[in-house]
Formats: C-alpha cells, structure tokens, sequence
C-alpha cells in the first residue's frame, strides 16, 4: 500500500510537471527584466515609444534642408526636348493640361518649413509671358486657353503655388511620409490627400522623394533627387522625373533639371515680388501676402496630419511580450517539481498514518472485543494485555507468530480482514522486522491506540 502511494505520487508530480513547463515556456512577461528577454526597443528605435519624432533630431541632414531656397527651373519633355507652351483645357481633361506660358526656363522659389515631427514645403514658380509664336496659334479646340485668370498672351505671366505636407514616420529613421498636398492653380486650388510620397535622406548630401497620385483613371507619379553642392550646403541640384503609369507601365512625360541656391526670409520675400514685376504677373495672381503655413482656404486638418504624423497616429510597431529566458524557466520548473514533491510526500505520509491509525483500530478493537471492555477505560490495564498477549501466543514462548496473530484475527463479529491488511497490521506491530511480536512491541502498539482514542474523544467532547 505504501507503495501504491507513493506511485500515484510520483505520477501526479510527474504530471503537474509537464503542465508547468509547458505553460512556463510560453508564457508572456515584461520584457527587459533580469529574467526575460531583452525589449525590441533596445536594438530597435521603431519599437521605442520614446524616441524622438522629430524630424531634424532623426536626421541632421533636415536642418540643411530647412530654410528659404530660390532655384532656376530647366524643364524638358519626354523626349528630353525643351518644354513648350501648352494649352490649358480646364473643360476636357481628356486633353493635356499644361501651361500657356514659357516653361523651359522658369524661376522658382521654395519654403522648407520644420515644426518638430511636421514639414511643410511651399514652392511659388513664376513663368514668363509665352512667346508670340505660340500666342498666335490658330489650332484651338473648344475649351482651349492660351492665357490663364484674364491675362494677356504674351505679355503678362503666370504665379502659382504647391504645398506639400509631411511628416515624419514610425520608421523613426529620418524618412518622412505625405500627409496631402494643395495645388494654388485656379480651380484646383485645395488640399487633397488622394496622394502618397516618401521622402528620406542618403548619406552626408543626398534627399530622395519618390510621389504617387491619382489623375483620372490612372496614376501619375514623381521621383526627385535633390544633392548638395557644397560643404556648407547652400547650393543644391535637384533633378525631377515624372511619369504616368497606367496598365503596369510606366511613360516618362518630362523631366525637370533644378538649380538652389540658400536666401534668406527678406530675400525670398522681396524675389517674389521682384519676380512678379519682371514678368507682368496680375496683382490678384500673385502668392502675397503670405498669411501662414498653409496659403489655401482650405487647408489640412489635424485628422488629416494624424493620418501618418507618429505623434498622434497609432505605430505598427508594438513592443511584443518578453519570454522568461531558459535559465528562469528552468528554477520556476525545479521550484515547482520540489512544491509539488514536498506535498505529494506530505499526502503520502498522511496517507501512511491514516493507515497506521486504521490499523491500530483494527487490533484495539479486536483486544476490546475480546477482553469486553472499552478500549479506553481502565480496565486495560497491563495485567489485562498481558492475559491478552498470552492468550494470543498459544505456543506459550513469549513471542507472537504471524500464524498465531492471524488466528486471533479470524474470529470476529466485525468479520475477518484481508491478507494485505493483515500483512500491514502485522508489520505496523513488528517495529523491529523479525517476523515476531514481542510483548514490548504489542503493548507499545496499542499504548498509541489508547492515547489517539483518547484525543479524539476529547475533540468529540
């Protein structure tokens, strides 16, 4: 019996074991602590939630970017051919829209504005009156413009802006996204955010920006690549490509070729005016007074920057959970095997006395039976067990024998018991395993018989 204890025992623990390492091993915790493993954060800055979003304290190279820059614009067509004069067809925009002025060599001035995590880029190009020859065109369509907002062709020229809007991104690597832009060209005049972009820096010297967005049924699409010229990066060259993509190809529809140069705010200021004089730009068409960050009545909203901003847009990448490392998974495994095989010995144990106590039931009460008395009065004396012992030892030599013991267990109104029991019974009086019972070893067994009857008649009380 004790050993059919001690078996299912070891097989609980053996079990609750299995469990334990099972859910310790994959059972999440803070990352970072002594026992777990280390957060992604450390290695990894898109998983810091407190690394900076700021756009110039990612990357240096933004600083030199920032700033007030007039530049000469050289655009060309697909054929590498220098840009024409195009009719405006604000009706049919099956047709071109280009512009009505000269467009091969225009002047342009451009804001780089940083407000922490947020960019904001405005550009005012100026184009001078178209030459006559195209001014004299015959060829028109219904809806064809050679002028724009009243002027006249030839003699007056065109102001227009574009502002672009970006901000930094949850890479946290310098690179910025588009949040929108707005075109300041009549009608279309209003921030849209039907376009995507990114724009991030290489190296010491170099800015690439890569733009997509929606015209018609198709895709129109830019990349700029914009290097700095000098050490102390007031000059730059910026060459633009632009495509239209449609049907998985992409066609080279021009391509622009950009000198900078750094100015200052009163200087770029007063060359929009000058500018605007030189080539008879209308007043109401040109970009003054310069009221705030963003020149269109309607401008981008807080839910528009927060669409991609890191400072209020939820990042996609989360710290994960910690696992408890291996060396941590292992004590809480010995911890818990130890836990578990102290209270399956503790059951064992009580089992083991509960059957001792069951035992020495059996053989006091078997006595009290025989001699008629109650097993705790005091009528069981020594002289009594004495009778008692001789009794049972019908060979008279002073020790009791497993066969003279079980004869005296055989007849009792309380039936007899089973073999295993008796051996138990038997072995729990036989302290000193010789197979025989001495009358020290009887009358010590039932001695504790008498004082557990005793207890627990008390407790009863």
């Amino acid at each position: 019996m004790k050993f059919c204890a001690a078996s299912a025992a070891i097989m609980t623990s053996q079990g609750i074991i299995s469990l334990l390492f099972m859910s310790t091993s994959i059972e999440a915790a803070k990352c970072g602590q002594g026992y777990s493993t280390e957060c992604k954060a450390k290695t990894d800055v898109r998983f810091d939630a407190t690394y900076t979003n700021d756009i110039k304290d990612q990357n240096a190279l933004w600083s030199s970017f920032e700033g007030y820059w007039k530049r000469k614009v050289f655009s060309f067509d697909e054929k590498f051919v220098p840009s024409k004069p195009q009719v405006y067809n604000p009706v049919d925009t099956s047709k071109a829209r280009g512009l009505p002025y000269k467009r091969d060599i225009h002047d342009s001035l451009v804001n780089y504005t940083i407000d922490g995590s947020r960019l904001t880029e405005s550009i005012f190009n100026v184009y001078p009156p178209a030459p006559q020859s195209f001014c004299n065109r015959q060829d028109l369509e219904p809806g064809d413009l050679k002028v724009l907002g009243g002027g006249i062709c030839g003699e007056t020229g065109y102001a227009s802006y574009v502002q672009a809007f970006w901000t930094s991104s949850h890479e946290k690597d310098g690179s910025l996204e588009l949040a929108g832009g707005l075109n300041g060209m009549l009608s279309m005049n209003g921030f849209t955010n039907k376009s995507f972009g990114t724009k991030y820096a290489i190296g010491d010297d170099v800015i690439h920006q890569s733009t997509d967005f929606e015209v018609g049924r198709g895709i129109a699409g830019g990349t700029q690549t914009l290097t700095f010229t000098n050490n102390a990066k007031t000059t730059a060259s910026l060459t633009i490509d632009a495509w239209n993509k449609a049907n998985d190809v992409a066609l080279l529809i021009g391509t622009k070729r950009t000198v900078y140069e750094k100015i200052t705010e009163e200087e770029f200021l007063s060359e929009i005016v000058r500018l605007s004089d030189e080539n008879q730009v209308k007043t109401d068409e040109r970009p003054l007074p310069i009221t705030g960050p963003c020149l269109s009545s309607i401008c981008p909203t807080e839910e528009d920057w927060c669409k991609v901003d890191p400072n209020c847009s939820v990042s996609p990448y989360q710290e994960p959970e910690g696992k408890l490392k291996n060396w941590f998974v292992a004590i809480l495994i010995i911890i818990g095997a130890l836990v578990i095989l102290l209270v399956a010995y503790g059951i064992h144990r009580k089992r083991v006395s509960d059957e001792e106590k069951r035992v020495r039931f059996l053989v006091a009460t078997r006595i009290a039976e025989h001699l008629d008395v109650t097993f705790n009065s005091k009528e069981l004396t020594k002289e009594n067990l004495s009778k008692q012992f001789q009794y049972i030892d019908s060979s008279g030599d002073g020790v009791l024998t497993k066969d003279e013991f079980k004869e005296f267990f055989m007849d009792s109104k309380y039936g007899s018991i089973t073999d295993s029991d008796f051996e138990f019974i038997f072995a729990a009086l036989d302290s000193d395993g010789n197979d025989e019972i001495s009358f020290m070893e009887f009358v010590s067994f039932l001695n504790q018989c008498k004082n557990e009857t005793f207890e627990e008649n008390n407790a009863e009380i």
